[in-house]
């Protein structure tokens, strides 16, 4: 909006400026604005001519300028919907990609403690693929070689398009326990428990939450337990 006002305003105040070098002369607001107009669309009808080097080289400026608005605005409004388009193709390729996969492990959400163990999975060649919508989480993931899946863990549409009985496990591991609620309650809603109860994991936080996550009956990890039990164990042996 702002190129489009600033090309008409130019067109407008150089073209009463130059007004006495045109054919017939451009003497009033209304004029100016005609000329602008037909000038920035390019569609150039004639009836007004520059007839002065100073006043041919206004119009060629304002015609340059009116290209470059209609272009530029193409672009603002255009870019949102090829960028939308292409990610959904991403995103369906990399589903096409998701149904020939063994072995692999699925991480729902993403969690700094777990972060050395999937560089530890990857390095050995082992097939990660993370599932979140957080962009603070999406591009240092992908920096790390991680496939990543550009999707709602929590939504259970999503999570079908899994075989589950190729995974080697399923890690539900957002830093929010809320998250981890909802993703864990997806998870129940799907076929298969018996499998999906011995394969998923779950981060857990805070230790007020246990029992909500254990009436799923998944695999808990009390993170906090298994601190400060470790940090026991070494003051022990001191």
């Amino acid at each position: 909006m702002i190129t489009i006002l600033f090309t008409l305003s130019y067109g407008i105040v150089g073209t009463l400026f130059f007004g006495k070098s045109f054919h017939p002369p451009i003497l009033n607001l209304g004029q100016a604005i005609y000329f602008t107009g037909e000038t920035v669309t390019t569609l150039g009808f004639g009836d007004i001519l520059p007839v002065t080097l100073a006043a041919r080289l206004f119009t060629i400026s304002l015609a340059i300028l009116g290209i470059a608005s209609f272009f530029g605005a193409m672009v603002i409004l255009i870019s949102p919907i090829l960028e939308r388009r292409i990610g959904g193709l991403v995103e369906v390729l990399k589903k096409q990609q998701l149904r020939g996969l063994k072995d692999y492990i699925l991480v729902c959400g993403f969690s700094s403690y777990i972060s050395e163990y999937l560089k530890n999975v990857k390095a050995k060649g082992g097939v990660v693929i993370i599932m979140t919508r957080d962009q603070k989480i999406i591009e240092p993931v992908k920096e790390e070689g991680f496939l990543v899946l550009e999707e709602n863990p929590a939504d259970e549409n999503s999570l079908k398009e899994f075989n589950f009985s190729d995974a080697k496990s399923i890690l539900v591991a957002s830093d929010d326990d809320g998250q981890n609620l909802m993703i864990a309650a997806s998870f129940f809603q799907l076929s298969d428990q018996d499998t999906l109860r011995k394969k998923i994991t779950i981060l857990v936080k805070s230790p007020d939450l246990l029992q909500k996550f254990k009436l799923f009956q998944y695999r808990v990890m009390d993170i906090y337990s298994i601190v400060g039990n470790w940090i026991l164990s070494t003051e022990i042996e001191k």
